[in-house]
């Protein structure tokens, strides 16, 4: 048990020992409130200089704490004993050596003193304790009663003198300052309600909580016509999340967002919480699915891992799929990672490495591999992982939730923007009305950018009739959403609509009309001829078999062609699309969809890859062989660029290998394989004057005429910065070779002569030098001494 010491000088340990005592405290609270009213007594203050946060202790001595306790341990020093980092300190600081230590003790289950030191060396102001901050700080009610008489508009003098009166406590100007202000983020005023509802008028809907007992608003949520519109056309796919300091009532900004049929992200519901409790979200999820009825649609929600926020989604939505975002989840486990007590540097590196890869591994596998290695290198994470993210792996592992309906968004990236452009505009002084124009504004601007961005120009009118060609043109300038992501995470279906066959009903109540024109019911303006999912799919079953197509839920684009149509010859293909392939499909690939292909089939994770660069491989190989052609390596670069001959189509690709040699086509014959650079010629490719390229080296393909008997040209490489890059290199390699061959004492290149001299240290720089570095001043007869001028100080040293 720890007892008060009595010490000389200003000794305050009886007046501790009578008001705040040893404890046992049950909560933390009890011990301030004491502490608090010992404070006045005396004319003193203390504050926080260390502690030991309840969560860092369990976690390291793996003890079970009450949550009603924030610390395991704390320690309070005297307000004269600042840090003297502190540039310009507040109090004059005279090293007071006072100290109170308080620890959890498990067996009273409380708070209790364990060090304390009551000597003070410099006078207390028991006759005016308020000459402190933490003295003239009132409590909740007392506050609460102040505010009672602000609105009763009273002066600062009179507030002062009721303060003084009543509770012996001396206010300043600036202390009444500061509860003014906090007293108008208590409470907003009536007609900002009333601003917000006029800019609201006749566009949307706005609901509005206030607190019974007090006028504080609690929950103000709004949305508009036109985005409860969108909401009632996609609500699949939503995403949750909040921001903070955007508003001088200090609630937090609370919107949703929907994926589109064209990979946007569109804001569709805006609510303003007090905090962020169980309370909070439940009261603007139970708002949110009162406006937008179609709720009932929804699949997947994306949001952050606030346990608060996931209890009220499994209340509200008990039926979705939630996903965590990716990001926050990596950023959880490098701070837990960074938490641990062993392991070297090297060792969380690994680590971290293994912990992304349980997030974004795509197979199982793959995912079982790195929970292995984890185990190995460390039990405590892995035991850490065991019990609270392995059960819940659907929500976090890429592998788990490939199935769900995500429509390629694995975190809130596209929220945490729009959050960005919101608080850029605002801040903490902002009132409620500034944020609801705010964001009424970025709504508008986003209407006009989206119409700019979706439309593409690619029509200017409708009435023209729409050829075969001009719809693979438009299949071919699908977003990435629509070329990769769509066919996957939606299961529609579609039939024959009633009426004629014409018309085509997919399972979501859409419909398309097989006109010329492609028209569809989801569209939102069809002057534009938006390539929508439902038209693509439209497109796909008009121009190949409508019966075979029916009842498949999985299809493939336009763009990757499978066999050829009716109207087009067996050597002319399209584009190739990137979308994977099934398997036993005949392709002829060129170079640029060759590399399209591979690029996307290693993002999306295909177990495939390995198989196709062999298959592909073999594919040239047999080519370079029946034609009798020698391959050629080509160098290796972050997004070729490939140009293909005049006389070519860009992207074509290549057929079957053949043996009949009737025509001399043009091939170009790309190699997949890791092989050592060919040699290359330099030269400057434009001349002075025109606009500098970029730093990507550039290539053209190899072209083989089978009938002559010209050789392959290997690939030139037209960069004049590659020239300076190897004489920088060159000039580094000189640098680091001198450094290792220069001696540290005279900075000559006699390093290997040096070293075979002995060492001898100064005897006033205190230095280390070489005996050959410094030249010998005077050897006395008949003397085992030397005299040296050291070469670092310059002064003569004897040594004997």
């Amino acid at each position: 048990m720890a007892a008060v010491r009595a010490t000389s000088g200003v000794d305050l340990a009886e007046s501790f020992n009578e008001t705040v005592g040893i404890g046992p405290f049950p909560i933390f609270g009890v011990f301030e409130a004491k502490l608090s009213q010992f404070q006045r007594q005396t004319g003193t203050s203390y504050v926080i200089r260390n502690s030991i946060s309840r969560e860092r202790q369990m976690a390291k001595r793996r003890l079970e704490i009450p949550a009603y306790h924030d610390f395991y341990w704390v320690q309070y020093v005297c307000i004269r004993n600042k840090q003297r980092s502190c540039p310009k300190p507040k109090q004059a600081d005279f090293g007071c050596p006072e100290l109170i230590c308080l620890v959890y003790e498990f067996g009273s289950s409380g708070m209790r003193m364990s060090k304390v030191n009551m000597r003070h060396p410099h006078i207390t102001f028991a006759h005016f304790p308020s000459v402190y901050y933490a003295n003239r700080r009132l409590s909740a009610e007392q506050e609460s009663e102040i505010f009672t008489l602000m609105e009763t508009f009273h002066s600062n003098v009179e507030i002062r003198d009721y303060v003084r009166q009543h509770w012996n406590i001396v206010l300043t100007d600036y202390d009444l300052r500061n509860m003014r202000s906090r007293y108008r983020e208590v409470t907003q005023p009536s007609n900002e309600l009333e601003s917000i509802k006029q800019l609201i008028d006749n566009r949307g809907y706005l609901s509005v909580v206030h607190c019974s007992e007090t006028r504080r608003l609690k929950f103000p949520g709004f949305s508009l016509n036109e985005l409860k519109e969108l909401f009632s056309k996609y609500n699949e796919v939503l995403l949750f999340d909040s921001t903070t300091q955007c508003n001088r009532g200090s609630y937090h900004l609370w919107h949703v967002v929907v994926i589109d049929c064209h990979g946007k992200g569109l804001s569709v519901y805006y609510g303003f919480i007090e905090n962020e409790t169980v309370e909070s979200y439940e009261r603007v999820l139970r708002y949110f699915c009162k406006t937008m009825p179609e709720v009932n649609r929804l699949k997947t929600v994306i949001c952050d891992r606030h346990a608060a926020q996931l209890a009220a989604i499994r209340k509200h939505l008990p039926w979705v799929r939630v996903h965590l975002c990716s990001f926050q989840v990596v950023r959880n486990f490098t701070d837990r990672l960074n938490n641990l007590s062993a392991g070297s540097l090297e060792d969380k590196e690994i680590l971290l490495e293994c912990l992304k890869g349980l997030v974004y591994s795509r197979s199982e596998e793959g995912f079982n591999i790195c929970l292995q290695r984890i185990r190995h290198k460390n039990t405590e994470l892995c035991h850490y992982l065991q019990h609270n993210w392995l059960p819940h792996t659907s929500q976090w592992a890429a592998f788990a939730r490939r199935r769900d309906v995500s429509f390629g968004q694995g975190t809130n990236n596209i929220i945490e923007a729009a959050n960005r452009y919101i608080k850029s505009n605002l801040s903490q002084s902002s009132s409620l009305v500034d944020c609801v124009r705010a964001i009424l504004k970025r709504n508008g601007r986003l209407r006009t950018k989206y119409s700019m961005q979706v439309a593409r120009g690619l029509l200017t009118g409708a009435d023209e009739a729409l050829s075969g060609d001009r719809v693979l043109s438009l299949l071919n300038c699908l977003t990435p959403y629509a070329r990769n992501l769509v066919l996957e995470n939606n299961n529609i279906t579609v039939e024959v609509a009633e009426g004629g066959t014409d018309w085509l009903k997919f399972s979501d109540d859409h419909v398309v009309h097989l006109d010329g024109l492609l028209k569809c019911t989801c569209s939102f303006s069809n002057q534009w001829l938006l390539t929508c999912r439902h038209m693509v799919k439209a497109c796909r079953v008009r121009q190949w078999d409508l019966s075979g197509n029916l009842s498949t839920s999985r299809w493939l684009m336009p763009g990757l062609i499978t066999e050829p149509t009716r109207n087009q010859d067996s050597s002319s293909t399209v584009e190739c699309s990137e979308v994977p392939l099934d398997k036993g499909s005949k392709l002829t690939i060129g170079h640029r969809a060759v590399y399209n292909y591979l690029k996307v089939l290693l993002r999306l994770g295909s177990d495939s890859f390995k198989a196709e660069i062999a298959r592909l491989d073999k594919h040239t190989e047999q080519l370079a062989h029946s034609v009798g052609v020698q391959q050629m390596p080509l160098p290796r670069i972050a997004d070729p660029e490939i140009r293909a001959p005049i006389t070519n189509q860009p992207g074509l690709l290549l057929p079957e290998p053949s043996t009949e040699k009737s025509a001399p086509p043009l091939f170009r014959i790309p190699k997949f394989r890791k092989q050592r650079r060919s040699t290359v010629a330099i030269r400057q490719t434009q001349p002075a004057g025109t606009r500098r390229k970029s730093a990507l080296q550039e290539r053209e393909t190899m072209e083989v005429d089978l009938d002559s008997s010209t050789f392959p040209e290997t690939t030139v490489v037209r960069d004049i910065r590659v020239r300076t890059a190897a004489m920088y290199v060159a000039r580094k390699y000189r640098r680091a070779r001198r450094r290792e061959t220069t001696c540290s004492c005279c900075r000559q290149y006699n390093l290997k002569n040096h070293k075979q001299s002995e060492w001898v240290q100064c005897d006033y720089c205190i230095r280390w030098f070489h005996s050959l570095c410094a030249k010998v001043q005077h050897v006395a007869p008949g003397l085992q001494e030397r005299q040296f001028r050291c070469p670092a100080c310059h002064k003569h040293c004897i040594v004997e």
